[in-house]
């Protein structure tokens, strides 16, 4: 579904991402994670092309992202950020029908799609008139991701979408998260600082710093066979989690 071939990209005179190649497969719950400054949400919006790396190439579907309209990949692929990036002046029914008002459906289809929508996300039929601030951040959320789903995409990426929520709401939304990807077998790719996170929702994870690829692999290889002792430090491993264990 995704490919970085041999990927490099300069922000401001610094290195992000450094000669970084990785493959994501079709029906992946894939987890970019590693400490501040790793590059993981750069690599992330190289994919939509709200960045443009300085060498090597980006791939989705097989076809380079260079080579398509940004205005069409994006309508093709689902977006949800922290901030949900909700339009403010809308309600959420409206925010929910942003793509496919984009590509022209017909109103009752959208109107199917918003309401199959909402149910899935336990978004109240009371708040389809209301208008963002009037959510909660829960609900504000709810709606991100509801809205990045509209189209029905078979990719969806998501940069830290519930790291402003409390722990209850969170909880609640990974679950939902889970098994929407279960239910679907869409792609999905998403950025976290979250270790818990990564290792109970990603099906692979992949371990960056300083905008170099660590180590990729099920959970269950990163916490058993981590690559590096700068592998093992980041996941919290001591020296006495890596001996071998017995039958």
């Amino acid at each position: 579904m995704i490919e970085f071939r041999q990927v490099g990209m300069r922000l401001g005179g610094r290195r992000v991402i450094d000669d970084l190649s990785l493959h994501i497969a079709p029906g992946e719950f894939a987890m970019l994670i590693g400490p501040s400054g790793a590059g993981k949400s750069s690599l992330l919006r190289m994919v939509n092309r709200l960045l443009e790396p300085d060498r090597g190439q980006v791939l989705v579907g097989g076809r380079p992202v260079h080579e398509q309209a940004p205005e069409a990949l994006r309508r093709r692929i689902g977006y949800v950020i922290q901030s949900t990036g909700l339009f403010p002046h809308w309600t959420v029914a409206q925010n929910i029908a942003t793509v496919p008002q984009l590509l022209r459906w017909p109103a009752l289809r959208i109107t199917a799609r918003t309401d199959e929508l909402m149910a899935l996300l336990h978004l109240d039929e009371g708040l389809r008139e209301r208008y963002p601030h009037q959510l909660s951040g829960g609900q504000q959320q709810r709606v991100g991701v509801a809205r990045a789903l509209a189209a029905d995409p078979d990719l969806l990426l998501l940069d830290e979408p519930f790291a402003a929520l409390d722990p209850l709401t969170r909880g609640a939304l990974q679950v939902e998260l889970a098994q929407i990807q279960r239910a679907s077998g869409k792609t999905i790719v998403m950025v976290t600082h979250d270790l818990n996170e990564a290792l109970s929702l990603a099906s692979r994870i992949h371990l960056l710093d300083g905008g170099r690829l660590l180590q990729s692999g099920t959970p269950l290889e990163l916490i058993t066979r981590p690559a590096s002792p700068e592998v093992a430090t980041f996941l919290g491993l001591t020296r006495i989690d890596l001996q071998p264990r017995g039958p």
